[in-house]
């Protein structure tokens, strides 16, 4: 079970009149050596500062013969904060970690459908501190937990299936009782064993109904790494202007509708919970030590502003609190749904959208992959999966449980599904959707648009991940396929443990 040891981040920023900042990380030593603590933290602000002035320099000259091209502040003011941020210590030992895994671990041995498993513990402590030159200053204490469950095999066709489950909690006693991890096991591999046998499908377009963890995962890839913006990144070569400065295509999109009127959505890091439930994104100062508070993205389907740091894009004057490590991302994203329904009308609803297109049937999903959490799933199985089609196309994960709806009401499973030609702009066309009321927690990729740098960024201490309120989605058009590509065979003997 990997422990974090403390890591000394010395940011390091001038006043804002220099429009300046630069971050330098350092390895501490793990004895609690006094002279070697001071040495590293001198070694990092030195090359920090000579790094800042290095950068000042070439961004000077950049700019000798060019106009802005717009009038926003390179650096925010802020309000100095001083902060201690002390979670409740949560204590674990080796012996209890190992015992939790093995004995979870040993439950896919009464599994024979399923080829390879594994189950992952791992847990956090970490100290972080920060102080920059205009008097702010912070000192963050955690712990955190989190356990992955995997599990894959083959279609009858050798194509693979693989899927996950994952827990979070700040502390061991806040993962859920093992009577319930294992019943989430065994429902975990009774879906990937039933979908071996299910037909693939054949290319669809009509409605499609995200509901649940599908419906959070598809927003956090198609839209919630686009909430950052990140100022104009001057370059000395005027052909990267694109690469660096496209702000995901949502910068030009501020001031227009990107989800349906129905829906608003808000970002609030200083929020702890929904209805009880626990929300892991949150925090009360973010690593520039800017508190916390909440920004309105999205107001009735328009698009408000982007999430961004003290380094500020167009039209904004202060930072929304959203710098997590070398980047800007969400904390915990909350909708709010205008007259939303209910499951069970939602359902019907796609079933009338079916039956008034003359269509066979329509799709439900309710589980998508995530690539972060994905990794290790399906290790020694390739096939191609696609999901871009056009200009403009998001390049999202496979979906990993979804079914056929047809106009009686029956559900049939579907496997190996792929979406294809999904652009921002499906988002406007939105049905309906459910009242948000679970939460949905997982690491969401940003996509950096910083230049390469010699500089180096510590990690933020602690899970960089995203809870999100997410309602079911119901989107009126959806092109699905299958996957293209070489099939794996399938495997030549039995598997050895369950040929005793």
């Amino acid at each position: 079970m990997p422990v974090t040891t403390p890591i000394f981040s010395l940011p390091w920023s001038t006043p804002a009149w220099l429009v300046l900042w630069a971050a330098v990380a350092s390895q501490g030593p793990i004895d609690d050596s006094y002279d070697e603590i001071r040495r590293q933290l001198w070694l990092a602000t030195d090359s920090a500062y000579k790094t800042a002035l290095d950068s000042y320099a070439k961004k000077k000259a950049a700019l000798e013969h060019r106009t802005r091209q717009d009038d926003a502040p390179d650096f925010s003011h802020e309000p100095v904060v001083n902060l201690e941020e002390n979670d409740p210590p949560a204590a674990w030992t080796r012996q209890e970690a190992e015992a939790t895994v093995k004995s979870l671990s040993a439950v896919f041995r009464q599994m024979p459908g399923i080829d390879s498993s594994g189950v992952r513990l791992n847990g956090q402590r970490w100290v972080a501190r920060y102080v920059n030159s205009e008097g702010t200053s912070y000192v963050r204490r955690g712990t955190f937990v989190s356990l992955q469950v995997n599990a894959d095999t083959q279609a009858v066709d050798g194509m693979p299936l693989a899927d996950y489950d994952v827990m979070y909690a700040t502390s061991m006693a806040g993962l859920p009782p093992r009577d319930e991890m294992v019943k989430r096991i065994r429902a975990l591999a009774s879906r990937i064993d039933s979908l071996r046998k299910a037909p693939l499908l054949e290319r669809y377009t009509g409605p499609v109904l995200f509901e649940g963890q599908a419906a959070g995962e598809l927003f956090f890839q198609a839209l919630g790494g686009a909430l950052t913006g990140v100022p104009r990144i001057v370059v000395d070569d005027a052909r990267f202007e694109g690469v660096y400065n496209n702000n995901g295509g949502l910068l030009t999109k501020i001031g227009t509708r990107v989800l349906p009127e129905f829906l608003s959505l808000k970002d609030a890091p200083a929020s702890r919970d929904f209805n009880g439930q626990p929300l892991f994104g949150g925090y009360q100062v973010d690593d520039d030590g800017v508190k916390a508070g909440e920004t309105e993205l999205v107001n009735k389907g328009i698009l408000k502003t982007l999430l961004h740091t003290r380094a500020l894009i167009p039209n904004t004057t202060h930072s929304t609190a959203s710098r997590r490590g070398p980047l800007t991302s969400p904390s915990n994203l909350l909708f709010t749904a205008d007259k939303p329904l209910t499951a069970e009308q939602l359902k019907a609803e796609l079933i009338r959208t079916v039956k008034q297109r003359n269509l066979e049937f329509g799709v439900v999903v309710r589980r998508m992959s995530n690539p972060q959490l994905a990794v290790n799933l399906a290790r020694s199985r390739v096939i191609v999966f696609s999901s871009s089609s056009g200009p403009g196309s998001l390049q999202v994960e496979p979906l990993s449980e979804a079914y056929k709806v047809f106009p009686d009401g029956h559900e049939e499973p579907l496997r190996n599904v792929t979406i294809t030609g999904l652009t921002i702009g499906d988002f406007r066309n939105i049905l309906a959707v459910s009242a948000p009321s679970t939460v949905y927690t997982a690491p969401v990729r940003i996509i950096s648009r910083v230049p390469f740098s010699a500089v180096g960024f510590v990690q933020p201490a602690g899970p960089q991940l995203v809870s999100a309120t997410v309602p079911s989605m119901l989107f009126e058009d959806m092109s699905l396929d299958r996957p293209t590509g070489d099939i794996p065979r399938l495997p030549f003997s039995t598997h050895p443990y369950f040929d005793k």
